[in-house]
């Protein structure tokens, strides 16, 4: 038996709340070339044309003996075969295996283990070839612009004194929690978070600018930052006196240049723009760039900030 699932490693999409990428089943087929096209049977008295078997892959990305089979894997004939992925996006190399008895559904032959090493653009792997008269225990090292082989140190042993440099002053919980800030003695800090930091969704319906309201209908505008990313949503409805000066963002939740924010919804739906140029306000602005007054808001953004932790 012949096992195998292919992934699409692809950029996040609205599909999730992360800013991660995303894993999506790959579409296509596995075609397998046998190498010994024709064999001959003595105990039928026949001759064996073996052709090529077209697996393809269900919704989940598993090969599969049919779009409907109620379990992933394929049967083939013993013998030696040239592997193809003929997928809708995205390459994979060919390969070449040998199907022996042993690969039974128990221990299928799987072919993600089957393809070797395929080292990126530019890059050529090196063999290194470990002399055997090397005693058990040695270590391998960089020694200026050769490498050589060094002893262990032994139990208790701190070794050759290191270069002078720089110790930790002070360990403190990190700012919105979940992690810890070094401070070093020459001033410096790092922020390591053992878990991502949220503020959870926050009310700023009293940041809005003057004219703005919330919209009669489910209306709504609240922020959330979690690490790094910002996420925004509003449902909005203009009075008379309203400009395009739609809301105040606080400290710690700032973005900067055009934020894509989906669609205005008024007397006609309309593609618009929130605009921050590293102010604090969001303005309203047609696809064009001109300001865009007179028009409900109803969508979402999302960006990144180098904000601060924002205060409670």
């Amino acid at each position: 038996m012949v096992v195998c699932r292919v992934a699409r490693r692809v950029a996040d999409s609205p599909a999730d709340e992360d800013a991660l990428p995303d894993l999506l089943p790959a579409k296509g087929h596995v075609r397998f070339t046998p190498l010994d096209p024709l064999t001959r049977s003595e105990r039928y008295s026949a001759l064996i044309i073996h052709e090529v078997i077209d697996a393809p892959l269900d919704d989940d990305g598993h090969m599969v003996v049919a779009p409907d089979a109620d379990k992933p894997g394929i049967w083939l004939p013993l013998g030696a075969y040239r592997v193809e992925f003929v997928l809708d996006k995205g390459r994979l190399p060919s390969t070449q295996i040998m199907v022996q008895a042993v690969h039974d559904e128990g221990a299928p032959l799987d072919l993600a283990h089957a393809i070797e090493y395929q080292p990126p653009a530019g890059v050529k792997p090196l063999t290194l070839l470990v002399p055997a008269d090397i005693p058990d225990g040695k270590f391998l090292t960089k020694q200026g612009d050769r490498i050589g082989w060094v002893e262990p140190f032994a139990k208790g042993d701190s070794g050759p004194a290191g270069p002078a440099g720089v110790g930790i002053e002070t360990i403190e919980p990190a700012p919105g929690g979940g992690g810890i800030t070094v401070t070093l003695t020459d001033g410096t800090q790092s922020t390591y978070h053992l878990t991502t930091p949220d503020t959870g969704w926050v009310d700023v319906a009293g940041s809005l600018m003057a004219g703005w309201a919330m919209h009669p209908t489910a209306g709504l505008a609240r922020i959330r930052r979690v690490g790094d990313t910002v996420h925004l949503e509003l449902r909005l409805k203009p009075g008379e006196d309203a400009t395009e000066h739609v809301l105040r963002i606080s400290p710690g939740f700032l973005p900067g240049g055009y934020l894509a924010l989906g669609q205005s919804y008024g007397t006609a739906s309309t593609g618009f723009l929130l605009t921050a140029s590293g102010t604090s306000t969001l303005s309203l602005r047609a696809a064009s760039g001109s300001p865009l007054t007179g028009q409900s808001v109803s969508g979402t953004a999302t960006w990144l900030t180098r904000d601060n932790w924002p205060t409670p």
